[in-house]
C-alpha cells in the first residue's frame, strides 16, 4: 500500500518479499531511499538495516524502519523510525522531509 502512495506522489519504488531478497537487490548508493518493514521480520530486518548501515558510504542515501506498535527496539544508528499506523499523509510527508533533509 505505501508503495502504490509514493508512486502516486511521483517516487520510483521497488519492493521485496524479505530481508534476503533485498540483501540480494540492494547496492551502495542505487537508492534515495531504503525503507524497511521491520514486523515481518524483525530481526532479519534490523540485521539487514545494519550491514547496509555500515557500508553507505553516500550520507544523501537514507535509511528508514516501517515500524509497528510492538516494534523492537533498535540501536542501529543513522536510521529514521516511521510508525507503521501513522496517517498516510503524515507518512508521505515525512517521507518528503527525509529527502529534503539530505538536498
Amino acid at each position: 500500500m505505501r508503495a502504490a502512495i509514493l508512486e502516486k506522489q511521483g517516487y520510483v519504488v521497488d519492493t521485496v518479499r524479505d530481508a534476503d531478497e533485498a540483501r540480494a537487490r540492494w547496492q551502495p548508493n542505487l537508492y534515495d531511499l531504503v525503507l524497511v518493514d521491520v514486523e515481518r521480520d524483525p530481526r532479519a530486518s534490523i540485521k539487514f538495516c545494519q550491514e547496509i548501515v555500515k557500508v553507505v558510504a553516500n550520507p544523501r542515501q537514507q535509511v528508514a524502519l516501517l515500524v509497528g506498535y510492538h516494534a523492537p527496539a533498535t540501536t542501529v544508528s543513522a536510521v529514521t523510525l516511521i510508525p507503521k499506523d501513522e496517517d498516510l499523509k503524515y507518512f508521505v510527508d515525512r517521507i518528503r522531509r527525509l529527502f529534503r533533509e539530505v538536498a
